[in-house]
């Protein structure tokens, strides 16, 4: 089941605001808290992603010809993020039922509970293909997307991406994206970002990717491993994040809270949002 990228993901990668004894001050914590928004805004953009990225509908059987595939993937896209807010009416998608599919939001609560969602998300699609017989058919679903998206609680995202999604049911979904990204605290940043990640039928989602701030701050975050099921703290996987000539790294075991490692021999504690 291919099912959409878990909020929840882009809930826990942040660093949290408060400030913890210990905690680096000023160049250190600026720099690492524009990293942690490239990597939450990489997250956001990999579940924009996830609700083109379900290839169940071709995986089902053997894959029709790409004509026949168009009107199939991009029902079962409106499907999908009709299903991912609500409430329903919050949300107008449309379809020409071959190339395209775009959604507006008003309002909208997105998966995981993150309210006021609005703005607008469109896809091109498009297909890597392999002969079958006379015509051509599908081995992955590939989307052209671009979003302006704004949520309640101040972050935004705005971005134009790549998402590919191989018609196999098990194998990696992938993102390349350039974002321009607002986090809930308000960090502005620029940022390149590439993926790849799978869900499994309990919607946990393991995620491993990097992304680079190309605005006035630069940094690096790499993500690996990343296992997060919907409504709980991730139960796996590393981010390291390196800023100013810093580097930052912690592992999730499931802990509401995460001891955050310098390269410099420093630790301190951070709570994480999905445990409030």
């Amino acid at each position: 089941m291919n099912a959409p990228f878990p909020s929840i993901v882009a809930s826990v990668i942040i660093l949290a605001a408060t400030a913890c004894a210990g905690e680096p001050t000023d160049p250190a914590r600026t720099d690492a808290e524009s990293a942690a928004a490239v990597a939450d805004g990489s997250a956001e953009a990999a579940q924009v992603g996830g609700w083109y990225a379900d290839t169940a509908v071709l995986a089902a059987g053997v894959a029709p010809p790409v004509g026949e595939a168009r009107a199939l993937v991009t029902a079962a896209t409106v499907e999908t993020i009709g299903a991912a807010v609500s409430p329903p009416a919050c949300a107008t998608v449309t379809t020409d039922s071959a190339t395209y599919v775009q959604a507006t939001f008003t309002g909208c609560t997105g998966p995981g509970g993150r309210a006021a969602l609005s703005g607008t998300v469109r896809g091109e699609l498009g297909f890597d293909t392999t002969p079958c017989g006379p015509a051509q058919c599908p081995t992955a679903v590939r989307w052209t997307i671009t979003a302006d998206l704004a949520y309640g609680d101040g972050g935004a995202l705005d971005g134009a991406m790549t998402v590919v999604a191989p018609v196999a049911a098990d194998a990696p979904r992938t993102l390349d994206a350039t974002l321009q990204l607002t986090s809930r605290r308000g960090d502005a940043v620029a940022a390149t970002a590439d993926a790849t990640w799978t869900v499994d039928d309990a919607g946990c989602a393991t995620l491993s990717g990097s992304a680079a701030v190309t605005g006035p701050a630069s940094g690096a975050v790499t993500i690996d491993g990343l296992v997060a099921c919907p409504a709980v703290c991730p139960t796996a996987g590393t981010v390291a994040m390196t800023a100013g000539g810093r580097t930052l790294s912690f592992t999730y075991d499931g802990g509401d809270s995460v001891v955050v490692a310098s390269g410099g021999g420093q630790s301190f504690e951070l709570p994480l949002p999905c445990g409030r």
